[in-house]
């Protein structure tokens, strides 16, 4: 029996200083229950055809734990990895909406939510660690080509309630590949008599002011700045520990645009496995955090990557509901106070 959908929300900050809530790292909660992906060239895409109703279960827990944006297990989807399978182009681009439809599926188990369509680095489909490194096969226009042909088939059609919330282009290593994405959106949007969701672009750091390619992050800052489509700009897949000088330097630089950060845990991936003692702790994670939301007022959007499980983020959104609460109350005194001087 198919399930009802909720109408598609409008993604907006919940309040002063409150950011929206991501999820954790998808692949992560999908290992975890036992499903082994990192031998897929399609990694957690794989599923959108051999096992849908995991996918929306793992949605749903991350929902359950706080979230209030899931991401749809589309990060490493390719026409080429799923031609390689047998699967043409059109089928291959229904499993792509299919994940949108997967995470509403989520949303209206819990009655509420957003959906942003997760939409990985050109690296990403390499499947050599390549979004690390920003070392492709492939020049800007290439990269435009691939990043192009990718939005319009998730856009596909007539059906605009089909639609993702929120447009999530992900763990991108290098400034020319930040070059094509704006000018990829930017063609979309051209194409469409409707504007586009939302869409962010984080970038994938080996610092706060490198990206992992060494480009610095202030010019991709001011190229995702100058992209009317592009409304957010942010970091992910990278160490926590980056993150308070990603801002330093890229907040001046984004006019009136927000960030969306959502770092993994900072742990090593060394002999093909994560060294779980190498990162932060959910508790560590969750003060580092803090720190953010003090740093600035412009953090849109806050979540995990990498390894950041159901458990991280429910304890993530502990941490900003009890900071949000904190700060309502002080407010409140200052306004008490004002009122009786």
């Amino acid at each position: 029996q198919q399930q009802q959908q909720p109408p598609r929300q409008q993604p907006q900050r919940a309040a002063a200083r409150r950011p929206t809530l991501l999820d954790g790292g998808l692949g992560t909660a999908l290992e975890a229950g036992g499903h082994a992906l990192t031998e897929d060239t399609l990694w957690s895409a794989r599923l959108l055809a051999d096992a849908p109703d995991v996918l929306v279960d793992a949605h749903a827990a991350f929902l359950a734990a706080g979230a209030e944006v899931v991401t749809t297990a589309t990060y490493q989807f390719s026409f080429d990895g799923y031609a390689a399978r047998g699967v043409q182009r059109d089928a291959a681009a229904g499993l792509l909406r299919r994940g949108v439809e997967l995470g509403r599926q989520a949303c209206a188990r819990h009655g509420r939510g957003q959906v942003a369509a997760s939409l990985g680095s050109y690296g990403a489909v390499l499947s050599d660690g390549a979004e690390f490194t920003g070392v492709f096969d492939r020049d800007e226009a290439g990269l435009v080509a691939f990043h192009t042909e990718r939005l319009a088939a998730l856009l596909e059609g007539e059906d605009r309630a089909g639609w993702p919330d929120l447009l999530a282009f992900e763990t991108v290593p290098c400034l020319v590949e930040v070059r094509a994405i704006c000018q990829a959106v930017s063609a979309v949007a051209a194409a469409q008599s409707a504007p586009l969701p939302p869409a962010w672009l984080s970038v994938s750091c080996r610092s706060g002011e490198q990206l992992n390619s060494g480009d610095a992050v202030a010019d991709a800052a001011r190229v995702a700045a100058a992209c009317p489509q592009i409304k957010f700009f942010g970091i992910n897949c990278s160490a926590p520990a980056a993150v308070s000088d990603f801002i330093r330097v890229a907040e001046p630089l984004l006019g009136d645009k927000e960030m969306v950060i959502y770092p993994n845990r900072g742990e090593v991936f060394a002999n093909r496995e994560w060294q779980a003692s190498s990162g932060a702790t959910n508790e560590a994670f969750c003060d580092l955090a803090k720190g953010w939301l003090a740093q600035t007022d412009k953090i849109a959007y806050l979540g995990g990557c990498c390894r950041m499980g159901t458990d991280a983020i429910e304890a993530l959104s502990a941490m900003v509901a009890s900071d949000a609460s904190a700060v309502d109350a002080g407010s409140k005194g200052v306004a008490d106070e004002q009122a009786t001087s």
